[in-house]
């Protein structure tokens, strides 16, 4: 206690916290969003080349570093950063849009 109030005293007045009576809102988790976003996101992972799908799910499902990901598949840390980057950017472009597909049908 001694030391944070040591450590407290010794901050410049404008970085010291303040206690106010209100209480700042916090922002609300929308868990069904979360859930509709990944649901939208499985067809979606379903359109991406072999390589890439394994990338994204090795990376951001199971949460394996580049390194890992690269001994998995055999391949070079330099292919996984490709195969994630092209599999994001084409994400990013299906999710913005999702009833388009590169063959021009419906996602269904």
């Amino acid at each position: 206690m001694v030391r944070a109030c040591i450590s407290a005293g010794r901050k410049p007045w404008r970085k010291r916290e303040w206690s106010t009576d209100a209480v700042p809102e916090t922002p609300r988790f929308d868990h069904q969003s979360a859930v509709d976003d990944r649901d939208q996101l499985w067809p979606l992972l379903r359109q991406l080349p072999p390589q890439q799908r394994a990338v994204m799910v090795l990376r951001y499902y199971e949460d394996l570093s580049e390194a890992e990901i690269a001994r998995q598949l055999g391949c070079s840390t330099g292919s996984v950063k490709r195969h994630a980057s092209r599999a994001l950017d084409k994400l990013r472009q299906n999710f913005a849009n999702p009833t388009a597909n590169p063959q021009g049908g419906e996602v269904r």
